[in-house]
């Protein structure tokens, strides 16, 4: 079973990834109640972990990212790719540190905004 963080409705949701092709990928929502076609382009991440199982945790991580220590790293250069971007902040690129970080970047859009699966700084 797959899951995946897509761009839906001017906001990010975690849902149940079912299958796809190159257009499209149908998703269900975690309740099991909705399911619906998402553009590729919309899903940011596809993976394993159930996120309902680490939502205390990924809040946590979210909440700890010092965005504007994160400026500072990332000063010497103007692209990121996402998993280049935490290993340059955790060390490491763990999914909920990819996913903390991810959503914690995208509160204040001041810093980095999110374009063709990078960061770019703005």
């Amino acid at each position: 079973m797959s899951y995946a963080l897509i761009y839906d409705n001017a906001s990010y949701h975690f849902m149940l990834a079912l299958h796809g092709d190159q257009k499209y990928l149908l998703v269900r929502d975690l309740s099991g109640k909705q399911e619906k076609k998402i553009k590729q382009e919309n899903v940011i991440l596809i993976f394993k972990d159930n996120p309902s199982l680490f939502t205390d945790q990924l809040v946590q991580v979210q909440a700890e990212c010092d965005l504007e220590l994160l400026w500072e790293l990332s000063a010497d250069k103007n692209l990121w790719g996402w998993q280049e971007l935490t290993e340059l902040y955790f060390g490491n690129t763990q999914l909920i540190n990819q996913l903390g970080l991810f959503l914690a970047i995208q509160q204040p859009s001041v810093y980095f905004i999110f374009h063709e699966q990078k960061f770019k700084r703005c």
